[in-house]
């Protein structure tokens, strides 16, 4: 009796460890992207001089990163999760000149890009830290080149202004319901100097509120957002995708104006952009994006991209591109553009 006593009291205990091993599973992803490639650029100048760089091009397609995700099973319907994502520039050195900027840089040291800590449950997910905010879901869903040189987004600034990530910003995704998934994100306003006795308090960056809704159902996507910064930004983006039969069609919009103190915007944009599956290893790609400057200077922009990617393997790809960006109103000197000429070729890998 003792020895059947003795054996039971064994198998509940191995029993319960097993319980205990299966809710505390925990796995670590190492993923990322190298892209580099050949890129010519040629600007026009509002004095009507021009000039031409060719260069050894940085993450033209894809962001050149090492991601790590880390995730655990809580159990009881419970998932933690953390991320870490170390950017870098695959010209390993090389000095190369930026299309939006027309600047010489040098390679430097990766950088901290998407970095928080999540958990997730029937609820939805809240993460912390410094994740990707709504907007810029809505901003990358707009162009066929997603956020990379062709599509407007950066610098060219034909999807809006570039709304990335907040550092210490909060954000609350729902659960999928019937296709519409939410998202909210909040960051508080940075501090300069805290309010004392003798001086009010100074405000180095205003608090920033930005939500999105993602509609997902079979071949369609669409997403509208909303972002703003006080005293600084309001900006509204719209992106809707259609996949019909081997193409993807792209549309999108945005309208933006300067918040309380600030002054500097008031622009509009719009967009329409192809993705069309040629064959199993040949993907093409068009986009063109306006943007309406409503200030007074009135200065409106255009970009032009074509492009195809092949695919050499799941993980590995060659693509060309060719852009052309237009400037109305920038100005007639030495270093006004006018028009800008992009010629890309690069090789992309995934691991």
């Amino acid at each position: 009796m003792i020895c059947r006593i003795g054996r039971e009291i064994t198998l509940v205990a191995i029993a319960a460890l097993a319980a205990f091993g299966a809710q505390a599973q925990s796995s670590v992803t190492i993923t990322g992207n190298v892209d580099a490639g050949y890129q010519s650029v040629k600007t026009d100048y509002g004095n009507a001089t021009s000039a031409s760089v060719r260069s050894v091009s940085n993450g033209t397609q894809n962001t050149n990163n090492v991601t790590f995700r880390l995730t655990e099973d809580l159990g009881g319907g419970l998932k933690a999760s953390a991320l870490y994502e170390l950017d870098f520039d695959a010209t390993g050195g090389y000095n190369f000149t930026s299309q939006n900027t027309g600047t010489t840089n040098t390679a430097s040291a990766p950088t901290t890009a998407e970095v928080f800590v999540a958990v997730a449950g029937g609820f939805g997910e809240i993460k912390a830290g410094n994740a990707n905010l709504p907007t810029f879901g809505a901003q990358a869903a707009r162009s066929a080149f997603g956020t990379k040189i062709g599509g407007g987004y950066g610098d060219n600034a034909q999807l809006g202004t570039k709304v990335l990530r907040a550092q210490g910003a909060t954000q609350y995704l729902t659960p999928a319901i019937a296709g519409f998934q939410g998202a909210v994100a909040y960051k508080p306003k940075t501090v300069a100097a805290a309010q004392s006795a003798t001086a009010a308090e100074v405000v180095a960056a205003g608090d920033i509120t930005d939500y999105s809704l993602t509609y997902v159902n079979g071949p369609l996507k669409a997403v509208v957002s909303n972002y703003k910064q006080t005293n600084t930004l309001k900006q509204t983006q719209f992106a809707v995708n259609y996949v019909l039969g081997k193409a993807t069609l792209i549309a999108g919009m945005h309208n933006e104006k300067s918040d309380g103190t600030a002054t500097a915007a008031d622009k509009s944009g719009n967009n329409i952009g192809l993705k069309y599956a040629l064959t199993a290893n040949v993907t093409l790609l068009a986009q063109h994006t306006t943007l309406n400057d409503k200030l007074t200077a009135n200065k409106d922009k255009k970009i032009d991209g074509i492009g195809a990617q092949y695919a050499l393997s799941k993980r590995t790809n060659a693509y060309v591109r060719y852009v052309t960006e237009t400037n109305d109103n920038n100005g007639t000197g030495a270093t006004d553009k006018s028009k800008v000429t992009t010629t890309l070729v690069g090789l992309a890998h995934a691991f």
